[in-house]
């Protein structure tokens, strides 16, 4: 479309016009592609380190057993990268096109959690997709880890790990 358009300035005699057009928008797209690069790149940086977080914490869990495997729910939304939210605030269409890799309710985000790390030998996955309630109830489970980028709960068969979106506004 921007090419018809530009095809019917230069046959019309915005001659100026029309090269300024097809200087500008090639530049524009150039720098859009960087900055989506980038926040992809970032994203995907920070991802990988809260999933990695997450995993040493349930490693240390002194419960994990071979023959016993228990039930595990992701909840909440990892957020995104501390680096890219100003850019996200900016440039909303980046808040669409960049994932949030660690979020519940997302079968692909369920399963980069799940194919990231060992868990399928330890942790059965109960999804919260389509589910209006979630499966597990963590009202009585042992908060086994608090810190401010997630909590882990458990009780005899289920873990519940509750990731927390992180907050990085100066005050």
């Amino acid at each position: 479309l921007a090419l018809v358009c530009l095809g019917t300035m230069v046959m019309s005699g915005y001659k100026i016009v029309s090269r300024l057009c097809t200087i500008v928008m090639p530049v524009m797209l150039f720098l859009f592609s960087l900055l989506y690069g980038n926040a992809l790149y970032h994203q995907q940086i920070y991802d990988e380190y809260r999933v990695n977080m997450l995993l040493n914490d349930l490693s240390k869990m002194e419960c994990l057993d071979r023959n016993r495997i228990k039930n595990i729910q992701l909840r909440g939304n990892g957020g995104f990268s501390p680096a890219i939210k100003d850019s996200i605030e900016n440039y909303g269409v980046l808040k669409r096109l960049v994932p949030i890799r660690i979020q519940e309710g997302l079968f692909y985000s369920e399963v980069y959690f799940l194919i990231f790390s060992d868990l399928l030998n330890y942790f059965k996955y109960v999804s919260s997709i389509g589910k209006s309630r979630y499966a597990i109830d963590d009202s009585a489970m042992n908060i086994y880890i608090d810190n401010s980028f997630h909590t882990i709960k458990v009780d005899d068969n289920n873990v519940v790990v509750i990731v927390k979106e992180q907050d990085n506004k100066e005050q």
